[in-house]
């Protein structure tokens, strides 16, 4: 048996070991704290501290330094990322979103942004005389010309004209300068011809593999020798908008987008990257700065560019760029209006007197002279949003505008307690005075409730609007009387099916419109005239079944013979077929009077049509020339 001094000793001992041991863990503690302590700093220093904003003062000298500030500011109020935290989380919630739907990125996955896509849809027609459209098709007396894709690039075909002999005799193939491709999809270019038809010009979209960065290329042909040469490039920064020629000068519109890197910082130090230039590719230029508008209204990063280019020597006379982009342009016989849809507020006050601040859509329409220069005179801020470029016209020194707006109603119960609002879809009219360009005239929410604006026309002192609830397909089409704005008065059809995508004048004093039936898959052409008091619908025609080009460039329209010519896409024998139908008023009813069967290849968006002696010339991407004798149809 131990002792007791050994049984102490032991017990010692033991106490001694617990105390080492316990020393042993809490040092262990206390390093893997200090440790995780240093990890969550580092990390924190490296994921969650603000990225440094752009150092943009060593830029201070430059001339665009104005231009700098705007967009530096917008980068701070749009950027996507403000961290390391932030990419990591976006990083993993797009490589979840790739199991979403089948390997398909859910929504989540999509960085935010500010930008609005850009969108194309330039249209034919042109509603002021001596301002000529770019179009796939080009006549002069002796000759025709039409502008396809090729696998390289674009084709230019040469047709004598000759009736039912007619065959091509010339062809010239353009192809994109070294680094860089066209981006001519569908009917995305135009085709230019002057008034002695001596040279042709092709405007196209195109992008740059060094740069990075879009532009609009217009490109001269000879057309003096047997076959047709090419003279010279142009270029201008930004995706092409919209483009007429007048007077031997063209006019071009483009939206450039600045690049920017993934976090929405723009390289400053590379001004072909925020900058709008023009040149040719080896020699391009920026924009002077006194050219460049800074709107305060415009927030987002984009320039609407607006170029004069002589015709023969695609010289850049003059430019002008508004520091927004522009969604519709119209170009009238001395100005160029371009527009910009924003959010704004708008106090509403009701019959009591009680007033609530709302958010409604506002459009921004910029008037630039163009004859003397390209020169901002003036802007008017219109309610609503404006469908297209028939939907503004300017006559006898007046801005007219169509617009879909938002009907404010408030409820029956007064005073108002904070019950809700009733904000519905509408359209309304403005006419305002180009002299002040002070509001002369309006009529506000005139169709019913939830129907906008699909389509109008402006005649004189006659204007028309097609409004729709686009999901009902139902419509009434409006007449208004603007011979006194004082007294603006109109009538409509009362409803009917479908609405119309496009209206313009035809024969007989009629306007046609051309469009949806029920349902999307119908196509609807219908005639209207202006009756004692109303819009009667005088003749129409539906096919069910069929797909169908909004691009108005490609339906063929002659008043003076009563003809109206479209390609649909029909579902035949198991296949997909192109179909060009032909139809004419006879003074009562559309009647079918032919039908052209094309390949299925051609689609229905670049078929063009002209009706010369009494032949009408048939042109298809794919399948060619048709010829047709009218007299026999």
């Amino acid at each position: 048996m131990k002792s007791l001094q050994e049984r102490t000793d032991r017990i010692e001992q033991k106490l001694h070991r617990e105390r080492a041991a316990k020393a042993r863990r809490k040092k262990m503690t206390l390093a893997f704290g200090s440790c995780a302590a240093a990890f969550i700093l580092v990390l924190s220093l490296v994921l969650f501290l603000p990225f440094p904003t752009q150092n943009i003062a060593k830029y201070k000298d430059s001339e665009y330094y104005s231009v700098i500030c705007k967009l530096d500011a917008i980068h701070k109020k749009t950027r996507v990322y403000h961290n390391n935290f932030e990419i990591l989380a976006d990083s993993v919630k797009e490589f979840f979103g790739m199991f979403k739907g089948f390997g398909a990125a859910g929504e989540d996955a999509v960085p935010p942004t500010a930008e609005a896509p850009d969108r194309y849809e330039e249209v034919t027609n042109n509603q002021t005389q001596g301002v000529i459209e770019g179009d796939l098709f080009k006549r002069s007396d002796s000759k025709i010309y039409y502008l396809t894709t090729v696998r390289d690039g674009y084709r230019l075909d040469v047709y004598p004209i000759a009736g039912m002999a007619t065959q091509k005799s010339a062809s010239l193939t353009v192809v994109p300068e070294q680094g860089m491709s066209f981006l001519g999809y569908g009917d995305e270019r135009e085709l230019y011809l002057n008034a002695n038809a001596t040279r042709a010009l092709v405007v196209s979209p195109c992008y740059s593999y060094a740069d990075r960065v879009l532009y609009t290329v217009m490109i001269g042909i000879d057309l003096t020798g047997g076959t047709p040469a090419e003279t010279g490039r142009v270029y201008v920064s930004g995706n092409y908008v919209s483009s007429r020629l007048v007077e031997n000068k063209l006019l071009l519109v483009t939206n450039f987008q600045p690049q920017r890197d993934r976090n929405g910082t723009f390289d400053f130090g590379n001004e072909k990257t925020f900058l709008p230039h023009t040149g040719t590719a080896d020699a391009l230029s920026p924009v002077p700065m006194d050219k460049i508008i800074v709107s305060d209204e415009g927030r987002e990063a984009r320039y609407t560019v607006l170029a004069a280019i002589d015709y023969d020597t695609l010289e850049v006379q003059d430019t002008a760029s508004l520091m927004s982009y522009s969604e519709e342009v119209y170009v009238s016989e001395q100005h160029v209006y371009a527009t910009l849809s924003h959010q704004a507020p708008h106090r509403v006050t009701s019959p009591s007197g009680k007033t609530v601040e709302l958010s409604r859509t506002e459009t921004i329409i910029s008037c630039l002279e163009y004859r003397g220069g390209l020169r901002l005179i003036g802007t008017v801020n219109v309610n609503g949003e404006v469908n297209d470029r028939y939907s503004m016209d300017e006559y006898e020194g007046v801005l007219r505008v169509f617009t879909s707006t938002v009907k404010h109603t408030w409820p029956a119960e007064e005073p108002w307690n904070g019950k809700y609002i009733s904000s519905l879809p509408n359209s309304s009219l403005y006419c305002y005075s180009l002299a002040d360009f002070s509001l002369l005239a309006s009529v506000e929410n005139f169709a019913p409730d939830n129907e906008t604006v699909q389509s109008a026309r402006f005649q004189g002192d006659v204007a028309y609007a097609c409004t729709a609830i686009i999901v009902n397909f139902t419509d009434p089409v409006y007449a208004f009387d603007l011979s006194d704005y004082n007294n603006i008065t109109y009538t409509d059809t009362g409803t009917i099916s479908g609405y119309s995508l496009f209206l313009t004048p035809f024969t007989d004093d009629t306007m046609v419109g051309i469009g949806y039936g029920d349902w999307r898959e119908i196509l609807k052409i219908e005639l209207y005239r202006q009756g004692d008091n109303k819009v009667d619908s005088v003749a129409k025609v539906e096919l069910e079944g069929v797909e169908f080009s909004n691009k108005f460039k490609s339906y063929f329209i002659d008043k003076e013979n009563g003809l109206i010519g479209i390609t649909v896409l029909t579902f035949y024998n198991n296949r997909y077929q192109s179909v060009f139908l032909l139809f004419r008023y006879d003074g009562y009813d559309l009647v079918r009077i032919s039908e052209t069967v094309l390949t299925d290849q051609d689609g229905f968006y670049e078929e063009r049509v002209a009706l010369i002696d009494g032949i009408l010339y048939l042109f298809a991407p794919s399948s060619g020339l048709h010829l047709l004798e009218l007299s026999e149809l």
